[in-house]
C-alpha cells in the first residue's frame, strides 16, 4: 500500500499476535504511535504501546472462518476486516481491511487494504489491487492491469485496476524492480479532424528501477491511423511508480495497460 499523506511510515506486517510493524522505506519493524496506527485504521493499545491489527485469542480460526473467509492450514493469519478470502497452506498473513483474497502456498502476504489479490507459491507479497502474484522465496513476479482516457495532449495518469481512486503504483522501494507494460490505445471519438474513430496503436514500455532510478524504453510496436505523439512512460514519485500516456488534442482515447513487474531480493 501507498504511505498516507503527511506520514512516512506504513504498514509493513501483521505478526501472528495481531501487533503491526511499519515501515519507512528502509526499517521495516518500525512501531507506530497512536496517531500513525490510527491513520491507517488499526486499534492502538496504549497500555503496551503497540498497534494491533486484532486481539489474538484461542477462538480466533473460528471466529475468522464465520466472516466467510476459508482457511486451511498452520500459522495463516487475517486482520480485522478482512472478508471472502481464502487461505491454502501455511504461514500466510493478509493484512487488514482488504476483501476477495487468495493465496495457495506459503509465508504469502497480501498488504492492508489490497482488494482483489491472488498469491501463490512462496514468500510473495501483493501490493497493488487486482495483482496476481507468483512467489518463488528468491523473488517474485506478478501482473496487474490499469486504464483510462486521455482527452489531449497532456499527460494522465492510469488507473491501477481501473480503480478511480489509485494511479499510484505501489513498490517496496528496498528492492531492485524490472517490468514489462503492454500499453493499448483505441480511439474512440473527440473532435478533431486528424485521423478517425479506430485509429489504435500497441505501445511497449520495459525497464528496470533501483532505489529511486528508472531506466526505461518506450516502443511503438505497430500503430493503425493518425496516432502521432500518441506515448507512454513511468516516473517515479516518492518511492513509488505512475504510468502516465499522452494522446493527441481534441482525441478521446481509451488506454488499456497489462503490467508485468519481477522483484529481486538477495541483492
Amino acid at each position: 500500500m501507498t504511505y498516507i499523506s503527511g506520514y512516512n511510515i506504513k504498514p509493513f506486517q501483521i505478526q501472528p499476535d495481531g501487533e503491526v510493524y511499519f515501515t519507512d522505506g528502509t526499517n521495516n519493524e518500525i512501531r507506530a504511535n497512536q496517531n500513525q496506527c490510527d491513520a491507517y485504521g488499526y486499534t492502538y493499545d496504549p497500555n503496551t504501546g503497540t498497534c494491533k491489527a486484532f486481539e489474538f485469542n484461542s477462538q480466533m480460526p473460528t471466529s475468522i472462518q464465520n466472516l466467510d473467509n476459508k482457511i486451511h492450514g498452520p500459522g495463516n493469519v487475517t486482520g480485522n476486516g478482512v472478508n471472502n478470502t481464502h487461505i491454502n497452506g501455511t504461514n500466510n498473513i493478509v493484512e487488514g481491511f482488504s476483501d476477495n483474497g487468495f493465496i495457495s502456498g506459503r509465508d504469502n502476504k497480501i498488504e492492508f487494504g489490497v482488494n482483489n489479490a491472488t498469491v501463490v507459491g512462496r514468500a510473495g507479497t501483493a501490493i497493488r489491487e487486482g495483482e496476481f502474484v507468483v512467489g518463488s522465496n528468491a523473488g517474485q513476479t506478478s501482473s496487474f492491469s490499469l486504464n483510462g482516457q486521455s482527452t489531449d495532449a497532456s499527460a494522465t495518469s492510469l488507473f491501477v485496476d481501473g480503480d478511480t481512486s489509485v494511479t499510484t503504483i505501489a513498490r517496496e522501494a528496498d528492492f531492485p524492480y524490472f517490468f514489462t507494460i503492454n500499453v493499448f490505445a483505441f480511439r474512440t471519438g473527440g473532435s478533431s479532424g486528424s485521423g478517425a474513430t479506430g485509429d489504435r496503436a500497441f505501445i511497449k514500455i520495459e525497464g528496470m528501477v533501483v532505489d529511486v532510478t528508472i531506466t526505461q524504453v518506450t516502443t511503438t510496436i505497430v500503430n493503425l491511423g493518425t496516432t502521432a505523439g500518441w506515448t507512454a512512460s513511468c516516473a517515479i514519485v516518492g518511492t513509488d511508480l505512475l504510468l502516465k500516456v499522452v494522446g493527441a488534442a481534441a482525441m478521446t482515447i481509451q488506454w488499456q495497460a497489462n503490467a508485468t513487474f519481477t522483484k529481486m531480493i538477495g541483492t
